[in-house]
């Protein structure tokens, strides 16, 4: 039997045969611990094509990353915005179920906004706003993030409070009962509360604002007309959003319509009021921005300065 001398082969440059492999390129080694000790280090290739990363010492590191859009500061991601901005951004959003065609307007936080727009495309796009009915087309944005898509997201619960233009309906035995409930929830879902305030005190300062301190013991099914709505907007304000919508602000009412304005408009800076209303008139004092909706459409936006004749 013939014995093969220990001895490395030696190789000669050679043209790839098949996509993918390569050849190896004058690599001939040296058998004996003399050479061993001076032979150098191997090249590791990681991958073919363009990007491809050659690392001396044989050490597999990836190519370097390709920074995202954000990264870069250019376009932002799909779906997302920069947080910088209006509060409320409504975008092009159309519903034929409820007659909008094309309705684009913006709420700046703080304000205090009325869209002059019939019943029924009103309520339908306060509750596309607030996540509980998906458009057509378009988007809502607010505070930089989209709506649209994620119903009864977290950020909808913890920025956005809804006021239906019917009363909701409360298991509570009492006024303060839905009260309690209320703060109850705000602690179980871990929202910010005001400082200095016990819950007991906040129910008492809530009941005082909204004049329920009368009905603090009345069922709320057997409250008189009108003050189902205030109960509904007390509720909302223990939940602290920053963003208030209101649907038709002077229906349902009664005598507390005076007091249900002056609630509102008392609200501090840091809270966005969206209301809708019938007729131009009805946002007297109520707004200090004014949006007309007229056929699924945007047909004037302005600000509004409202002088006292009196």
């Amino acid at each position: 039997m013939t014995r093969i001398p220990n001895q490395a082969p030696s190789w000669s440059d050679e043209t790839r045969t098949n996509a993918g492999r390569y050849a190896f390129s004058s690599c001939t080694h040296d058998a004996g611990p003399a050479n061993q000790s001076a032979k150098p280090a191997p090249s590791v290739r990681l991958r073919s094509g363009p990007g491809a990363a050659t690392v001396p010492g044989g050490e597999a590191r990836p190519s370097p990353r390709r920074p995202s859009g954000i990264e870069r500061g250019s376009e932002p991601m799909p779906g997302r915005r920069p947080r910088p901005g209006p509060l409320l951004d409504v975008v092009e959003v159309r519903a034929a179920r409820c007659g909008l065609v094309d309705v684009s307007f913006r709420v700046t936080a703080g304000s205090r906004h009325a869209l002059v727009v019939p019943a029924a495309p009103g309520t339908g796009l306060l509750e596309v706003i607030a996540g509980i009915s998906y458009p057509d087309h378009g988007q809502v944005y607010v505070d930089g993030h989209p709506v649209t898509g994620r119903p009864l997201s977290k950020l909808t619960r913890d920025t956005i409070g809804y006021l239906p233009a019917l009363p909701r309906v409360y298991p509570a035995a009492s006024v303060r009962g839905v009260l309690e409930w209320a703060v109850r929830w705000r602690v179980l879902t871990r929202r910010r509360t005001r400082a200095g305030l016990t819950g007991r005190q906040q129910i008492a300062d809530m009941m005082h604002r909204c004049g329920l301190g009368p009905f603090a013991d009345v069922r709320p099914d057997r409250l008189p007309p009108g003050w189902p709505r205030m109960l509904d907007l007390a509720v909302v304000l223990l939940h602290q959003p920053r963003l208030i919508l209101v649907d038709q602000a002077t229906t349902g009412l009664a005598d507390c319509l005076h007091l249900f304005r002056r609630t509102l408009t008392g609200l501090p800076h840091t809270v966005a009021v969206l209301t809708t209303v019938p007729t131009i008139n009805d946002t007297v004092g109520l707004a200090d921005h004014v949006t007309v909706i007229d056929g699924g459409q945007v047909i004037a936006s302005e600000p509004v300065t409202w002088q006292d004749d009196t």
